[in-house]
């Protein structure tokens, strides 16, 4: 489902999760119920409070505070977010929208706050806990927060949940409750009225800097809960749990913002509700795509159930990257002009060919059977398109999966890719080293399964030389149309590298190094199509054009990469070409660790 060309119109008022956001409808029938509400209900020192306005053309809104001075006032209104620009200070302020007669539509209070830690709002349903804010420099590095009954004495009765700072926060001092340790089935389950304590230090003397009441209670209605387990800025990594009314169905969740989802966005999850429920947990590497300030709940006809707010400190940076490049692979080409796998791989070059690419690199399986015939159509496709510079690794379907004439078929690869080596190095002016790889066939006239890739040592040892060459503070891209061993989707205790120990240990503790690869036609939205390995080496899935696995069947799609280079990180964007349109559930950010 693609809801770029839907109306959103308000419908109803939902608070979950630390945000009280307008609840929509997708119709184009009436006009919206004019609305205006804050994102959240309370803020620290130096937050900007942000007003969500719908169907208030026409109307007027007005923060005033205690004394009835307005603070800021907004007039005319268009729908859309608005971010005060100025801090205010601490203290209780009413927010107002009135119409054009002057009458007041609705008012609702928002909060300033002084205090050292502090939650966005006062109540919240179960499940769906919003972080806890704090002032990092108050605290030592052995601070920590612990959340109690209401009424119960630190250092005297035992607390609900707890968490040393040390072990997880952020330089802007937001803490997950997800992520507190204790009695979580007790806190997560059982509404009930509780306070949260600041600490200086872990001397156990239990004097607290700050201190903070707040409640949970059960959701009504449907609700979604979205647990951040990292606090870095546009890691979407932790878990969304679906409440809802009924028993069964299937629901999706969007990135969103301003109670739409993105354009050209295909969903972040497909849930099915069994009892009431569904979760998902979202993989380590997930990425928030920029501009998404909310997650949407939707049902399969479309209407907006439920929404979360993200955190201004999690939403992702407006970054322009360095450079990009594509990679695809498996595209399978066929002598049979009008095939499916052929029109899929002719979309796939157009959609990619109107981007602003460095290059695209065809990452083997080019081919189905190797013949002259399928390069000439593959290269007619790229040309047609615009597709430049455009490059090619060999994979076993191009040397006919390894049943054949090996030097026969690297021989018609060779000549299609142009170039005289199934291995080379790109001379690309960008910061950054690009290798190609690929199988030298069978030693010793060995034979060798339909789907291996032999490197001899000469290339073995080619590659350390470039890896030892390559500059100490940019990346290496490394392009080979089989995966290592136990690193992406599918090659758990799998490959078809040979030998792929020797290529492991190259590679292992790399940091520089990313290795990208095809061949196992996984889905990018799987949860292993990029990981990053503790010792260095970053690993990378890059999708199937003629085909998609998800891990239960074989299912019509067409998927790629775009890399973008940063700074600091790279970012992975999923494309789903027959939707032409990005594919939340693939977007990974690799951070740079060298």
């Amino acid at each position: 489902m693609n809801l770029k060309h839907k109306l959103l119109i308000p419908l109803s008022l939902f608070c979950a999760a630390g945000a009280c956001i307008a609840a929509l409808w997708l119709t184009g029938q009436s006009k919206p119920a004019p609305s205006a509400s804050a994102a959240v209900h309370c803020i620290g020192p130096g937050k900007k409070l942000e007003v969500i306005c719908r169907g208030t053309e026409g109307c007027k809104v007005t923060l005033a505070d205690s004394d009835g001075s307005p603070a800021w006032t907004l007039w005319p209104v268009e729908d859309g977010e608005y971010k005060l620009d100025k801090d205010l200070p601490a203290g209780a302020y009413s927010l107002t929208l009135t119409d054009s007669q002057g009458q007041e539509i609705s008012a609702e209070t928002v909060t300033v706050t002084d205090s050292l830690l502090y939650t966005e709002e006062e109540t919240y349903p179960l499940r769906s806990l919003s972080p806890l804010y704090y002032d990092p420099e108050a605290v030592t590095a052995d601070g920590w927060i612990a959340i109690y009954h209401q009424g119960d004495v630190p250092g005297k009765d035992m607390s609900v949940v707890w968490l040393n700072l040390a072990d997880q926060s952020t330089p802007d001092g937001m803490v997950s409750m997800r992520n507190m340790q204790g009695q979580w089935m007790l806190f997560g389950s059982v509404p009930g009225e509780y306070t949260a304590y600041l600490f200086a230090d872990n001397n156990y003397q239990y004097d607290y800097l700050a201190s903070w009441d707040f409640s949970t209670a059960e959701p009504e209605g449907w609700m979604l809960c979205w647990l951040p387990e990292s606090g870095k800025a546009g890691a979407a990594q932790g878990g969304i749990t679906v409440r809802s009314p009924e028993e069964t169905g299937k629901v999706s969740v969007y990135w969103g913002c301003g109670g739409e989802a993105l354009p050209d966005y295909l969903p972040l999850a497909e849930l099915t509700i069994t009892e009431g429920a569904a979760y998902k947990q979202l993989p380590e590497s997930l990425a928030i795509p920029a501009g998404a300030t909310e997650l949407l709940l939707c049902s399969a006809n479309g209407k907006v159930l439920a929404n979360e707010r993200i955190p201004d400190m999690l939403c992702a940076k407006e970054e322009t990257p360095l450079y990009s490049f594509a990679v695809i692979s498996d595209t399978h080409v066929t002598p049979y002009p009008w095939n499916a796998r052929n029109r899929q791989t002719a979309a796939a070059f157009a959609d990619l060919a109107a981007m602003d690419l460095l290059l695209t690199i065809d990452n083997g399986d080019v081919t189905n059977n190797g013949r002259p015939r399928e390069y000439a159509l593959l290269k007619g496709m790229a040309q047609k398109a615009g597709l430049s510079p455009f490059y090619l690794t060999i994979g076993n379907h191009d040397v006919y999966k390894n049943l054949g004439s090996y030097t026969e078929y690297r021989d018609t690869f060779l000549k299609a890719a142009g170039r005289d080596s199934v291995y080379t190095e790109l001379e690309v002016e960008a910061p950054a080293t690009f290798l190609l790889l690929g199988s030298e066939g069978a030693a010793d006239g060995q034979a060798l399964d339909s789907g291996d890739s032999v490197l001899h040592e000469g290339q073995l040892s080619w590659l350390s030389a470039q890896l030892e060459a390559a500059p100490k503070n940019e990346p290496v891209f490394i392009f080979h149309h089989q995966p290592l061993s136990d690193s992406v989707s599918g090659t758990l205790g799998y490959s078809d590298v040979i030998p792929d120990s020797s290529l492991h240990e190259l590679l292992d503790g790399n940091p520089q190094a990313f290795f990208i690869s095809g061949h196992t036609h996984y889905t990018l939205g799987s949860e292993w199509a990029a990981y990053q390995y503790q010792d260095g080496l970053s690993v990378i899935h890059d999708g199937c054009v003629c085909e998609s696995y998800d891990g239960e069947e074989v299912r019509r799609g067409s998927e790629g990469l775009v890399v973008e280079v940063y700074e600091d990180y790279l970012l992975l964007r999923a494309r789903d070409f027959l939707e032409g349109a990005w594919m939340a559930s693939g977007f990974r950010r690799l951070d740079f660790r060298f």
